[in-house]
């Protein structure tokens, strides 16, 4: 997406012995809130082709195969011989932070560090307010590199994103940060829109061994138009690794540890990511989070694109822009894709994590040229009627052009376009063991 980025300040390069500065801001010693955002042309996204500018999550399902930190194959330095892995508990996990004009929320979503799967943490910052806002941090943006520093003596960790290796100011090795660029760099993000990163911790990852490791994840945030009304949003974490077994990092209570033995479900999407477009819009669909455990949604997210040279109008059902999702199984049961939107608008009732009612109305919605909104749409555990077996939804955008104001959602009767798009998940059931099975 074509965001406009803007570069704050440079300075000289930062090695891990940053690491415990955490979250790294601009640079140090310097308040990110500092940064102004200037010079920008005040669009919300652009190039629907760019998928590396924060607005989507790509949690990695496969790392790569990589040397141990002493360029040894096959040894065990960080003291898991027994392959038995490390389980991730995040302290008042959900973590949320919340400031005059935006919110900062960070949860774990996967606590299992396993060969080729990586234990993961979401960070989301969400624009509260109803105009644009410029936000900086330090190099990668929107959050920087995020080094865990042990609180029990031992060597920092990276929390992996995959952004580090495209980042001109950003130096790795393996899965490691070996040094950053103490720089300051800003987009800016629209009204209501999140940015969604992910950050693992991966069995290789240099320096992992059981403990007690702190970190922080700090942006600058205000108006676009106003670079004096600025704030600093800041969020402390706190994460207890552990061996693979449940409550192996101390912790009197094994939930804190993972999913406390309790089964959950892994969910594929068969058809996936989905790319579906027409002549003005263009909607993908990608599964950001297979996993289905307790406190611990998998999670689809959408996303719709004007790729016309004007605005569009989409129609949908409520909430805008992408109504209701529900799946169907083979067995003619049915779950609800969950959306926080469901619980902001007057046309849906719910219970818990699922839908009692809705009202069947037409919603518009205007986006303008190469502006895109991302949804995220989770399957949680508690989700009625949740079992193993195939599920099938389907996104209906109605696309066309007019004035919203009037009421006509064409000007033209082949100015229109129907997005129909098809989503199928494969929903599998993980018993206690941590194998699959229907």
């Amino acid at each position: 997406m074509k965001r406009r980025t803007f570069v704050a300040a440079v300075g000289s390069g930062l090695g891990p012995t940053v690491a415990g500065c955490l979250g790294n801001g601009p640079g140090a010693g310097r308040d990110p809130a500092d940064d102004d955002g200037n010079g920008s042309d005040g669009n919300r996204t652009g190039d629907p082709g760019d998928r590396t500018d924060g607005t989507r999550t790509r949690e990695s399902e496969d790392s790569p195969e990589g040397n141990d930190s002493d360029g040894t194959e096959g040894d065990d330095p960080d003291g898991d011989a027994d392959g038995s892995g490390y389980a991730v508990a995040l302290e008042d996990d959900p973590v949320e932070t919340v400031g005059e004009f935006a919110t900062l929320r960070v949860e774990l979503v996967d606590p299992h560090v396993e060969p080729g799967s990586p234990a993961a943490l979401k960070a989301t910052l969400t624009n509260e307010t109803e105009g644009t806002l410029a936000v900086s941090s330090g190099a990668p943006w929107p959050f920087g590199v995020l080094w865990a520093e042990s609180e029990d003596g031992g060597e920092s960790i990276t929390l992996w994103n995959d952004a580090y290796e495209e980042s001109e100011y950003v130096g790795t090795d393996g899965k490691r940060v070996e040094d950053v660029e103490d720089i300051g760099v800003g987009e800016e993000i629209g009204a209501g829109e999140s940015i969604t990163r992910a950050f693992e911790i991966h069995e290789d990852t240099p320096g992992l061994e059981p403990g007690s490791y702190g970190t922080s994840i700090t942006v600058g945030i205000g108006p676009r138009d106003d670079s004096e009304d600025r704030e600093s949003l800041e969020s402390e974490l706190v994460l207890a690794i552990g061996d693979g077994d449940p409550g192996s990092d101390g912790t009197d209570d094994p939930e804190e540890a993972g999913n406390g033995g309790n089964a959950g479900y892994t969910v594929a999407l068969e058809n996936g990511p989905v790319e579906d477009g027409g002549e003005f819009a263009a909607l993908e669909i990608e599964l950001v989070d297979p996993h289905v455990e307790p406190e611990s949604p998998a999670a689809l997210e959408a996303t719709l694109t004007n790729t016309a040279e004007e605005a569009i109008l989409v129609t949908s059902g409520a909430p805008a822009p992408f109504g209701v999702l529900r799946a169907e199984s083979d067995n003619g049961d049915a779950i609800t894709l969950w959306s926080d939107a469901y619980e902001e608008t007057d046309h849906v009732q719910t219970d818990g994590k699922d839908l009692e009612t809705f009202t069947n109305v037409a919603l518009v919605s205007e986006f303008e040229p190469e502006e895109s909104i991302t949804r995220t749409f989770e399957i949680h555990a508690e989700t009625s009627n949740l079992e193993a077996g195939t599920y099938e939804s389907s996104v209906v955008l109605d696309i066309g052009f007019g004035d919203k104001g009037d009421g006509n959602k064409s000007r033209d009767p082949d100015g229109t376009e129907n997005l129909d798009t098809e989503l199928v998940l494969a929903i599998e059931r993980t018993r206690d063991d941590g194998t699959e099975g229907g």
